[in-house]
């Protein structure tokens, strides 16, 4: 398996997972591909396409299969990979292996008729040391999020999880789960970790399912995932978060003496100055009530995703908010010398995020990698795209408009869990709210 991060030790969670079962051996030298007879990747975040195109030209005769959760959309690597195995391959992965290549999910991109995502039950073992996985997928239905649309929901059994908790060794367990507050015996897993003296390292909560009880136990950071900088956005990608009970809850939990980080999206579509400034009036309002703590605000720019109702949308990115973004973020330097320290990491700029929306659509092939990569860093999309076509790439159909719904995505030959038309029914919130033409 090559380790795309560098390092000869297995690093994301699906290395460490197949590399310790498996004993698959891990190579970190590009030198090493052409040796390799069959070499495992995975493709870890749309980025990956770029480092895979920069060591193509050593593919050689290896035969190189990958999976992932980038990888489930494979369109940047299907140019290069000989198969792409779609979906949870925590069963099947045995079988690869052992040279079987007759997996309904093990997409042959050589042949590119309909695939199936597979699905598989949760593990009931360990897929990391001290990493149980309590839940997979999303009951909710946010519309930018993969996990609600790509696969159905479902829990762990809760005393294999009850199990674990009270026999392992470890003081921090790692509970993985899109949202732990959603799992519907989270509340009583609390009240073991408690009774045994351990914590859960999982972080990722739902804030209108984290109750006070949760709140109040919980001895690493609080992650809550806000997305839409205002009640208005929120509600309209289907994330309805409430503006008091957001704002009650951070003030719980910082008055409680909890690390908080809440994470934000900008881009959304119809998002405006006025939303930014709701934002603002909430940071306001929670340093106002809360005389110290620690508070994370990361923001992530939206990109539409393959799969989800936002499919149809035209990927767009404001330089005029990622401005009013680091324009906040230098405001709060030494916010904790008088309150609340708010922290602001710089986001992701238009050559990145540019890159990435390219990945989903794209074969990413060293000359195409090349011409991202020599993009200005900070730049507006329109120039972006102009000097993509002057390097003899036409991507303005990505960029241009909105889709209908009949459009021909280079993702359509792969099936999810839930199909197209209902992914469209989702998306008429966004047409409702004037978000989507047509």
């Amino acid at each position: 398996m090559y380790a795309l991060r560098g390092d000869s030790k297995p690093q994301t969670m699906a290395e460490k997972y197949f590399a310790s079962r498996y004993g698959v051996p891990m190579i970190n030298r590009p030198e090493d591909l052409p040796q390799t007879g069959t070499v495992l990747w995975s493709i870890h975040s749309f980025r990956d396409a770029y480092k895979v195109a920069a060591m193509s030209h050593l593919k050689g005769d290896a035969e190189w299969v990958t999976g992932g959760n980038a990888a489930t959309n494979p369109t940047g690597v299907a140019w290069i990979m000989d198969r792409i195995f779609l979906g949870d391959a925590w069963a099947e992965f045995g079988q690869i292996l052992a040279g079987d290549r007759s997996h309904p999910s093990l997409y042959n991109p050589s042949d590119p008729g309909p695939v199936p995502l597979n699905e598989e039950p949760i593990p009931d073992h360990p897929v990391a040391p001290g990493v149980v996985m309590m839940s997979v997928g999303c009951p909710r239905r946010c519309l930018f999020c993969v996990n609600a649309f790509r696969r159905p929901y479902e829990e762990q059994d809760q005393q294999v999880i009850l199990d674990y908790v009270r026999g392992s060794a470890r003081k921090g367990i790692d509970l993985i789960s899109n949202s732990s507050s959603d799992v519907s015996y989270y509340e009583d897993i609390t009240r073991t970790l408690a009774d045994a003296g351990k914590t859960d390292t999982g972080i990722s909560m739902a804030m209108a399912a984290t109750s006070d009880e949760v709140i109040a136990a919980r001895k690493r950071e609080m992650l809550w995932g806000i997305e839409g900088m205002s009640q208005r956005m929120r509600k309209l990608m289907n994330k309805p978060i409430k503006r008091a009970l957001l704002r009650e809850r951070l003030i719980r939990a910082l008055q409680l003496g909890k690390q908080v980080r809440t994470v934000y999206q900008f881009n959304f579509p119809t998002e405006t100055v006025e939303d930014w400034e709701e934002f603002l009036g909430d940071v306001e309002h929670v340093r106002e009530a809360c005389d110290s703590g620690y508070w994370a605000i990361p923001f992530i720019p939206h990109q539409p995703t393959a799969m989800t109702p936002t499919q149809w949308l035209r990927p767009q990115y404001s330089l005029d908010m990622v401005e009013r973004i680091m324009a906040f973020r230098k405001s709060m330097f030494g916010s904790k010398e008088n309150g609340v320290g708010v922290y602001v990491p710089a986001p992701l700029y238009p050559r990145g995020w540019f890159q990435q929306v390219l990945s989903e659509w794209l074969p990413i092939t060293p000359a195409l990698a090349a011409a991202a990569q020599a993009l200005p860093h900070k730049a507006p999309i329109p120039e972006l795209v102009s000097r993509m076509d002057d390097a003899g790439f036409d991507v303005s159909h990505i960029f241009d408009s909105d889709k209908p719904k009949d459009y021909a995505f280079p993702w359509d030959h792969i099936q999810p869990w839930m199909d197209r038309d209902r992914l469209w029914h989702f998306a008429k919130r966004l047409r409702k709210g004037g978000a989507v033409a047509g």
